[in-house]
């Protein structure tokens, strides 16, 4: 498993592969635990549960895109989440703000 992680990925060792799922946790708990302070902030915990989700997708996974290339860039691997964000950014639409 670890194998085809590290030639999906491009990486060389099995440390490599650790501090990439380290992050990628990381960021997720702080984008999550971020989204009480946020949505505390400017008053959105008591709207429906539709704009809810709306706002939860607007707000929290630009947040935790930023924290990926953050806390990337405190381990050492922010040219991978950089490579990681442009080929999710190209999937999603995005490929003629990319130059090949």
């Amino acid at each position: 498993m670890l194998e085809k992680l590290k030639k999906r990925w491009k990486l060389k060792t099995n440390w490599d592969i650790f501090l990439v799922l380290l992050v990628f946790t990381v960021a997720g708990f702080s984008a999550k635990y971020s989204r009480f302070y946020i949505f505390d902030y400017f008053n959105l915990n008591d709207i429906h549960i539709i704009p809810w989700v709306i706002l939860f997708v607007l707000i929290i996974v630009p947040i935790h895109q930023l924290f990926l290339f953050i806390f990337g860039y405190m381990v050492g691997k922010f040219d991978f989440f950089l490579a990681f964000e442009i080929k999710m950014m190209k999937r999603l639409g995005f490929k003629r703000f990319f130059k090949e």
